[in-house]
């Protein structure tokens, strides 16, 4: 006969067409699994007939599924037609292995987890009792649609990572580049090789790890200013300190408060471990001012705020760096240079005949002014007359530079006599 075998999963569909001698009663059917049936005997019967027979009629086409077979094992057939002697023909003979044709579920977990240039992959397999293992590809851009596509992920047999049943594992894919979008797809492989659908994910990674803070951060308090200080952190990709203040309570993220007016935003470049400060200038006195200092890398990631307080002072102006009395007829001649403080608002003049007046209330005011108190500005030269006064007599000065807090400067003195 004409005689057929397709394997199938645990099964293997037999056909055969019998021969046309006018006399063909039917086919027996032999199997074994080592070798070929030789003889009608030989081997089992393939199921389903009677102890192999399978009746049929001259050329007539027959079938029978011959199941519970084991995939992967070869299965070794004879097929005798017979005569209603029954006399045999020789065997025509075909072996036919069955094998596991079904997929395997997908995985029952996949997570892709971005970090700092790389990305953690986790996955749990599936409960198929014949799971091998998982094929696990990745391409920068896109995502693989097959196994074949982009590239394996490394740290299994090129992408291919075993596993069994219902197992988890994972792996950390390095070095990545941050920014870039990559997409993975993994596959589920069984003892023969059937591969379940795709399971995709994507990641970006991104540096996600903050600098640590500042250090030696101090505000000193001085005249209507805060001198700020401190260190960047040793942190290798530290790049700048941001620096923020406010009047009522502290700034505790780098949006609180108003950026130190640097002219960059609050914003200050930094490399690793270096030190830098700024002066925080036209405070009003007793103001309190709190402060926050955050280290940030090139993301910028921000490290924790670390904090100081000052309470602004006003400091008494410098003296005026040039003063001078000179004595003519009845008159002395002042003149003065104000110090380049910039919140000088005055000059405050006394005088006596008495001795050098000790403060700005000692002596008397020196006419022209309101009750010696001149206007001026920092920095200002100027000069004023004092007359009439008496000839022969010795006559003292002494000049305080006056803050527009009301603040005095140090005395500067002269004295001299008037003479025609």
């Amino acid at each position: 006969p004409v005689f057929t075998a397709t394997a199938g999963e645990g099964d293997v569909l037999l056909r055969w067409t019998l021969p046309a001698d006018g006399d063909v009663a039917g086919v027996r059917l032999r199997f074994a699994t080592d070798t070929f049936p030789a003889t009608i005997n030989a081997g089992s019967p393939v199921p389903g007939g009677v102890d192999g027979n399978f009746a049929g009629t001259p050329a007539a086409l027959d079938s029978v599924l011959h199941g519970g077979l084991v995939n992967g094992a070869t299965y070794y057939y004879s097929a005798f037609a017979y005569d209603e002697v029954p006399n045999h023909a020789g065997p025509a003979v075909i072996s036919a292995t069955p094998a596991d044709a079904t997929a395997p579920d997908t995985l029952a977990a996949f997570t892709a987890t971005p970090r700092d240039t790389t990305v953690t992959l986790n996955w749990t397999l599936p409960a198929d009792a014949d799971v091998a293992g998982v094929h696990v590809r990745f391409a920068a851009g896109s995502t693989p649609a097959t196994v074949l596509d982009g590239d394996p992920v490394p740290g299994g047999d090129n992408g291919t990572f075993a596993g069994t049943s219902g197992t988890s594992n994972g792996v950390i894919h390095t070095p990545l580049t941050n920014g870039v979008s990559y997409g993975y797809a993994a596959f589920v492989a069984d003892s023969t090789g059937n591969l379940s659908a795709a399971v995709t994910r994507s990641a970006i990674p991104a540096d996600t790890t903050a600098p640590g803070p500042v250090t030696g951060f101090l505000a000193a308090p001085s005249d209507s200013s805060v001198t700020l200080s401190w260190t960047a952190p040793l942190d290798a990709d530290v790049a700048a300190v941001h620096l923020r203040y406010a009047t009522g309570t502290y700034p505790i993220s780098v949006g609180d408060g108003l950026p130190a007016p640097n002219g960059n935003g609050g914003v200050f470049p930094a490399t690793p471990g270096a030190p830098d400060g700024f002066v925080h200038t036209g405070l009003v006195p007793g103001d309190t001012l709190y402060y926050a200092a955050f280290a940030a890398d090139e993301v910028p990631n921000f490290g924790p705020a670390v904090l100081d307080t000052a309470v602004t002072v006003d400091l008494p102006p410098a003296a005026p760096t040039v003063f001078t009395a000179t004595g003519s007829d009845t008159t002395v001649s002042l003149l003065w240079t104000m110090p380049a403080d910039p919140d000088v608002a005055g000059l405050l003049l006394r005088w006596s005949t008495l001795g050098i007046p000790s403060g700005p209330a000692d002596g008397d005011p020196v006419p022209g002014g309101t009750d010696g108190l001149f206007p001026q500005t920092p920095g200002q030269v100027d000069s004023l007359l004092h007359t009439p006064v008496v000839n022969g007599v010795l006559h003292y000065y002494a000049a305080f530079a006056v803050d527009a807090g009301g603040a005095f400067s140090p005395a500067v003195v002269d004295s001299t006599t008037p003479a025609p």
